[in-house]
C-alpha cells in the first residue's frame, strides 16, 4: 500500500511538472506572436506539438486563461486573446491604474527585502543582455513584479497577473511602439535606466526606496505610459 502510494504520488507530480513545461512553452509562443491574436487552439494540435495528452494540455490552457493569454469562446472552443486598439489603451490605462498604486503601497510598506529585490531588479535592466524577447519579456516583467510583491497587497498581486501578461505580447507591443530587435530595444532601456530618465524602471525604485509614494504613483504611470502613442491619454486622464 504504501508502494502503491508512493507511485501515484509521483505520476501526479510527473504530469504536473510536464503541464508546467507546456503552459511556459505556449506562453512563450503566445507572447512571441507565434500564435496570431484570436487564433483557434486545439487539444489536438498541441498535444502532437508538445507530445502529451489531453489532460496535460487542458490543465495548461486552465493557467493561461487565468492570465488572459487563452480565452473560451461558447460552442467554439479555446483561442489566443484578441485585442481592438481601442482595448489596448483601455487595458494599459488600467493597469497604469492598478500598478500606480502597487508602486504607492510598496513605498509605504517597504521592508528591507523588498528594497534589495527592487535595487537587484533595476540592476538587470540596466546590465542585463537578454538573447532573445523571451528573456527581455522575463527581465521587464520581473521589475513590475517586484513591486507587486513589495505592495503586500495578494488581491492587487492576483488583478495585475490577470491582466499584465498579455500587453507583453509582441504583436500588441508593436501596435503601441514598432519593435526593432531585442538587442537595440535592450541596449536603449539599459542607458534609459542608467540615466534614471523619465520613463524608466530606475526612477519608479528609487522613489519606491526613498518611501515616496506620490512620486512613485507617478512615476510608475508615466513609466508605463511614456511611449508617444500613450502620452497623450496619459495627460488627459492622469493629469502626468
Amino acid at each position: 500500500m504504501t508502494t502503491s502510494t508512493g507511485t501515484n504520488s509521483s505520476v501526479r507530480s510527473s504530469r504536473l511538472t510536464l503541464a508546467a513545461m507546456v503552459t511556459e512553452q505556449l506562453r512563450k509562443a503566445i507572447l512571441r506572436g507565434e500564435y496570431q491574436l484570436g487564433q483557434r487552439l486545439t487539444e489536438a494540435e498541441l498535444g502532437i506539438r508538445f507530445d502529451v495528452n489531453s489532460v496535460t494540455v487542458r490543465e495548461a490552457f486552465h493557467t493561461l486563461e487565468g492570465e488572459g493569454l487563452i480565452v473560451t469562446v461558447p460552442f467554439c472552443g479555446r483561442s489566443v486573446f484578441r485585442l481592438t486598439a481601442d482595448e489596448i489603451i483601455e487595458l494599459t490605462m488600467q493597469r497604469a491604474s492598478l500598478e500606480a498604486q502597487a508602486a504607492y503601497l510598496a513605498a509605504i510598506r517597504l521592508d528591507d527585502q523588498a528594497a534589495e529585490r527592487i535595487r537587484r531588479a533595476v540592476e538587470v535592466l540596466k546590465t542585463e543582455r537578454p538573447g532573445d524577447y523571451d528573456e527581455l519579456v522575463a527581465v521587464d516583467l520581473g521589475f513590475h513584479q517586484t513591486v507587486w510583491r513589495a505592495a503586500k497587497s495578494p488581491s492587487l498581486e492576483k488583478r495585475l497577473n490577470q491582466i499584465v501578461t498579455p500587453l507583453f505580447a509582441l504583436p500588441v507591443q508593436n501596435h503601441l511602439i514598432p519593435f526593432t530587435t531585442v538587442r537595440e530595444t535592450m541596449a536603449a532601456i539599459s542607458i534609459d535606466e542608467k540615466a534614471e530618465g523619465d520613463g524608466s524602471h530606475a526612477r519608479v525604485a528609487k522613489a519606491i526606496l526613498s518611501r515616496k509614494p506620490h512620486e512613485a504613483r507617478d512615476a510608475m504611470i508615466v513609466q508605463l505610459m511614456f511611449v508617444p502613442s500613450l502620452a497623450e491619454r496619459r495627460r488627459d486622464f492622469f493629469g502626468i
